[in-house]
């Protein structure tokens, strides 16, 4: 997704491209990307990395991770939950009725 597809409502900090040319935010910058990302949990800074290198992390993580990709429970998951039973899919976690604290 690149900046033109993006959701508006995602949280986005403006860099100038001054700010881009020197490597430095201004004060006024910093503080309200902090503020973003502090109530959001992300932040999209569009134009400060180049899209080469993005499409690269991006392809550097499909091939590590591909396998994980499937909807089943992996043998190296995190153990989480009551008796350290192993992680679940996400369509596992969501067969429960909400407000359930059954374990499957």
């Amino acid at each position: 997704m690149d900046a033109q597809t993006a959701p508006e409502a995602f949280p986005t900090l403006a860099i100038s491209p001054r700010e881009v040319k020197e490597g430095v935010l201004r004060p006024r910058t910093l503080q309200r990307g902090i503020e973003l990302y502090l109530e959001y949990g992300c932040l999209r800074i569009p134009g400060v990395l180049p899209a080469a290198y993005i499409a690269r992390l991006r392809d550097t993580y499909v091939r590590r991770n591909h396998a994980y990709f499937e909807d089943r429970v992996f043998p190296d998951a995190l153990k989480v939950g009551v008796g350290g039973s192993r992680s679940r899919s996400m369509s596992a976690a969501r067969s429960t009725s909400p407000g359930s604290t059954q374990i499957r």
